[in-house]
């Protein structure tokens, strides 16, 4: 995640609110059980706007969850946009 913005801002406010941002223009899929997909982009910021926690539950056994990249960012951009909502969207 910090390759979005460069080193040198990733531990600034804006530079979270820039990686929520960014993570939910990213995650604007959903995936039906036909593999048909659709624009969610809207429903998902308002559910991480209203979450209270975020549960991962991760059963593959073939995924180390330390072996790699994305756990932490997916965590960590769901962590960003909330708070990208709270302190630049609510001000609105």
């Amino acid at each position: 995640m910090a390759r979005l913005l460069g080193e040198g801002k990733r531990n600034s406010n804006g530079a979270r609110a820039e990686l929520g941002r960014r993570y939910l223009e990213a995650t604007s899929t959903a995936y039906g059980a036909h593999d048909e997909s659709a624009e969610a982009g809207a429903a998902f910021a308002e559910r991480v706007k209203n979450a209270d926690a975020l549960l991962h539950v991760q059963d593959v056994a073939e995924i180390d969850v330390l072996s790699g990249d994305a756990f932490a960012e997916h965590e960590g951009g769901f962590f960003a946009a909330a708070f990208w909502y709270v302190h630049f969207c609510e001000r609105v």
